[in-house]
């Protein structure tokens, strides 16, 4: 599984609870890009939910438009 999400409200954040947990068991991995104000937050939940299927990748640099 993919994810590749900016989450800035607390709206999104539960939504995107309730879906992966919907999902959890149907993918061996999940790599896991989160943007936003509730990143580390949903970050923690799908590395608590999945476990060891986590692969994240926060540490990629987002280039600047400008």
């Amino acid at each position: 599984m993919l994810i590749n999400l900016r989450v800035e409200s607390e709206e999104k954040s539960e939504f995107f609870k309730v879906t992966l947990s919907d999902l959890a068991g149907l993918f061996e991995e999940a790599h896991v890009k989160m943007r936003g104000k509730y990143a580390a937050e949903c970050l923690q939940f799908a590395q608590g939910l999945l476990r060891d299927g986590v692969r994240s990748y926060q540490n990629l640099q987002e280039e600047e438009k400008g």
